[in-house]
């Protein structure tokens, strides 16, 4: 295991820590750790790409921790009433379809690796949970501004419906990219 996947790695590790941060409500701790997070998701692609080591794991690895960072956050961002079942559904039953995809794709000796789309679904998420555990913590700081609460609120639902319509794009396009590998397999 490289350095990159071991960073990917954490990222899955700081996910349960991230869920008790929000349980407990120590939204200024959570969101501290949701921001090291996603820094993990920028940091081990950039060292993989730097030192020539992508593989395989890695590529398989670092949607898994995305998938788990961001369900976990959303999951309790629902129980609070920030995030709307709709686009949380949506989002996540693309996830499943993709992991369905993904292993297909894996029996035939193809990667699919993310796609632009995919990565801008994956900045919408983050920027819509990042801005939604914010929120929580701006809002439980009586001395600080409602404004700037109402706005994080605000934006965090605008990302998260760019996120929803960045996943069914990217959806799309993954599927397309595993009927012509199956068509190129064949």
């Amino acid at each position: 295991m490289n350095v990159a996947n071991i960073i990917t790695v954490m990222r899955i590790v700081l996910a349960p820590f991230l869920l008790w941060a929000l349980l407990i409500k120590n939204f200024l701790f959570a969101s501290i750790l949701f921001i090291a997070a996603t820094f993990t998701d920028f940091l081990d692609g950039k060292i993989a790409r730097a030192n020539k080591i992508v593989t395989n794991l890695g590529k398989f690895l670092d949607p898994i921790a995305d998938k788990i960072l961001t369900t976990f956050s959303y999951l309790y961002l629902m129980k609070v009433g920030l995030a709307d079942i709709t686009p949380v559904a949506m989002i996540l039953a693309r996830e499943f379809i993709l992991v369905a995809v993904r292993m297909d794709a894996l029996q035939r000796g193809v990667v699919i690796s993310a796609n632009i789309f995919g990565k801008l679904k994956t900045f919408f998420q983050f920027f819509s949970i990042f801005l939604s555990i914010f929120y929580l913590y701006v809002s439980s700081e009586k001395s600080l501004d409602l404004c700037i609460a109402e706005n994080l609120f605000l934006f965090s639902r605008i990302f998260l419906w760019m996120a929803t319509i960045f996943s069914i794009i990217s959806c799309i396009a993954y599927v397309k990219q595993l009927f012509i590998a199956k068509r190129d397999f064949f």
